[in-house]
């Protein structure tokens, strides 16, 4: 008897968890939310991520170019969807994803195309900064911090979305 109360308290616990991941899946967040690590991958991509992972992910590159002396990323990848860069200072590894077509949505289900208000009531109301809406990490004392950008055209619509391993200076 007592073997069989534990294991409905754990089937219990157990189906409890998995409502409560459901719940919290990206797409039923709001801006009441905090940013997650979540936030800053797309496409099974993220910051961080080492580029060899990720062309395993992504596949074969349309092109490759070599970033120029003043740029953050050493390499750039472009893909049909999406193009990374490999950050100067973390060489080897993923800081910075561009997304420019509609189809590929973030962890809160912002894609190109989204609407401004959609950003706001999922990531929170922010002052636009040269036709964007950017959301990062708050790490004190930090050179770099996680950021997702939503660049919007004259329509407030999402043109492009960035997440990239920004300076904070």
């Amino acid at each position: 008897m007592k073997r069989i109360s534990i294991i409905l308290f754990c089937i219990l616990l157990l189906s409890g968890g998995v409502y409560y991941i459901k719940a919290q899946s990206g797409s039923q967040l709001s801006s009441k939310n905090n940013l997650r690590t979540e936030d800053f991958k797309i496409m099974n991509i993220y910051l961080g991520q080492p580029i060899s992972e990720a062309l395993s992910v992504l596949g074969q590159p349309i092109k490759v170019v070599n970033g120029e002396e003043l740029s953050e990323c050493n390499k750039y990848y472009y893909f049909p969807n999406i193009m990374i860069g490999e950050h100067t200072f973390h060489a080897g590894k993923v800081g910075y994803i561009l997304v420019s077509k509609s189809g590929i949505k973030t962890f809160r289900g912002i894609e190109v195309g989204s609407s401004e208000k959609d950003i706001i009531d999922r990531y929170g109301s922010k002052k636009k900064y040269h036709d964007s809406l950017s959301y990062g990490e708050n790490k004190e004392n930090a050179l770099f911090a996680n950021l997702i950008s939503f660049i919007i055209d004259k329509n407030g619509k999402v043109k492009e979305i960035l997440i990239q391993y920004a300076s904070t200076l």
